[in-house]
């Protein structure tokens, strides 16, 4: 005897499988032939899509709690029971982390605004010698 409706009983002669019992069984025995490829497709969707999901997932968590204060709370309790306690030193690393990422950006910053400066300076160098090949030519045609 089956214990819900996803435990299909085996085929026997008395009792054959329906058409929709078939149906579910080709499907999972299609998935346990690609569950690996599944997996790899699932992978790069969620990788994808990220941002997406994150932001569907957050209004709905909103929405879900907003409609169940109740719940709010208590995961509110249990979030602070068993959040991480940080020692000094993961405290120490996690602030240095964080400064050198700091630095990082402010060095690429720094590095991007030189880029700039010298385009600005290659284009300017350019015009210039432009209007001086221009007037040398016009002295000439003077003369």
């Amino acid at each position: 005897m089956p214990i819900n409706k996803l435990d299909i009983p085996p085929e026997t002669e008395d009792k054959p499988h329906t058409p929709y019992q078939k149906q579910i069984l080709r499907m999972r025995e299609y998935r346990a032939k690609n569950k690996e490829k599944l997996n790899k497709y699932r992978a790069s969707y969620y990788q994808n899509n990220r941002e997406e999901i994150r932001e569907y997932s957050r209004e709905f968590m909103k929405k879900y709690y907003d409609e169940n204060p109740e719940k709010r709370i208590a995961h509110n309790d249990y979030i602070r029971t068993h959040r991480k306690k940080l020692t000094d030193e993961e405290k120490a690393e996690k602030e240095a982390v964080k400064q050198a990422k700091k630095e990082l950006r402010q060095m690429v910053r720094a590095v991007a605004y030189n880029k700039k400066i010298m385009e600005q300076t290659e284009h300017l160098e350019n015009e210039i010698a432009h209007k001086e090949e221009l007037i040398n030519t016009e002295n000439i045609k003077k003369k």
